[in-house]
């Protein structure tokens, strides 16, 4: 009972669907004749126009539709200064991953020279004083690139 329903739905919107066409069928000759009418004020062109823009319409609506289903709705957007963008996202990224090593760094050669365990060098950690040192050279390293941003 559901398949003949659906079926004389079908059916009932396909004779539907064919009407409306057929009536806009017919309006567009109407459009058509009126245009293409002996008018007292009117150019040729413009009654040529009317005429084409009549008949033509359904077809281009139809072929528009189409594309459209087919290929669905695309659009472009230009994006001006993507790459650098990109470049300068990607060299903040290095340079703060940078200082955070240097801030560890600091942390761990804090934390051992309070904890005097380890080889003395001069009454001081060996290794606080080798990690204090690498930690002073990048943050050298992060001041001079810091400094040919700005």
């Amino acid at each position: 009972m559901g398949a003949s329903f659906t079926s004389e739905s079908a059916a009932d919107a396909a004779a539907r669907s064919g009407a409306r066409q057929a009536s806009l069928t017919q309006r567009s000759r109407e459009v058509m004749e009126t245009a293409l009418a002996a008018d007292k004020h009117g150019t040729r062109r413009l009654q040529f126009e009317t005429a084409i823009a009549a008949n033509e319409w359904q077809r281009l609506l139809a072929s528009t539709l189409r594309r459209l289903r087919e290929d669905g709705v695309r659009f472009s957007i230009d994006h001006e200064g993507l790459p650098e963008l990109s470049a300068h996202i990607v060299r903040g990224s290095r340079l703060v991953a940078l200082a955070l090593v240097t801030l560890g760094l600091y942390l761990a050669a804090s934390l051992l020279m309070q904890h005097a365990m380890g080889p003395q060098l001069f009454g001081l950690n060996a290794l606080a004083c080798v990690f204090y040192l690498v930690a002073g050279w990048f943050t050298i390293r992060l001041v001079r690139a810091i400094g040919r941003t700005i």
